[in-house]
């Protein structure tokens, strides 16, 4: 019997024992006992389903905790192994290498201006001035003069990186 017919039946008995005036027919009260019964049989039923949904829920949630901090264990683990070969190619002056199954390339990446003074002690040509802001380095400015090859301001040097590329 399902739950919402046991509490129909449960309803329609508890109604019928409240007009027979104190009167209850042996058979009625077998019934009423019987739907408590299968009542509380549904009810155990109910809750231990829950129980065990609410403990799924959290072994995968805790799976998914576990699965989390591995993907970045091995995403970590990757970056520094890329990292590596990088350094170690850049050091041999070893820009591609083929292999039979892949290519590995070292590329340059796009360079960086770093400052290592304050923006308002580079030349104006190097400084814009948005307003209200106070003043910024031109860094574009100052990229295009070294790759012009001027000779840059103290305080300001250019970083240049290497990716490592597999296909």
């Amino acid at each position: 019997m399902k739950l919402y017919e046991i509490a129909d039946n449960l309803a329609e008995l508890e109604e019928y024992v409240s007009t027979c005036e104190g009167r209850i027919d042996p058979a009625i009260l077998g019934g009423l006992i019987a739907v408590e019964e299968s009542l509380t049989a549904k009810v155990e039923g109910v809750c231990k389903v829950i129980l065990s949904m609410e403990r799924n829920a959290e072994a995968a949630k805790a799976e998914s905790e576990r699965l989390a901090r591995l993907a970045k264990n091995r995403s970590e683990s990757a970056r520094g192994l890329r990292n590596y070969l990088t350094h170690h190619l850049e050091r041999l002056g070893k820009r591609r290498v083929d292999t039979p199954t892949l290519t590995a390339t070292v590329a340059a990446k796009p360079a960086k201006v770093v400052l290592l003074a304050l923006p308002d002690t580079l030349p104006e040509r190097f400084q814009r001035v948005p307003e209200p802001l106070p003043i910024e380095a031109d860094k574009v400015a100052l990229l295009e003069a070294y790759e012009a090859g001027e000779g840059l301001p103290d305080g300001v040097a250019i970083e240049q990186g290497y990716s490592l590329r597999i296909r």
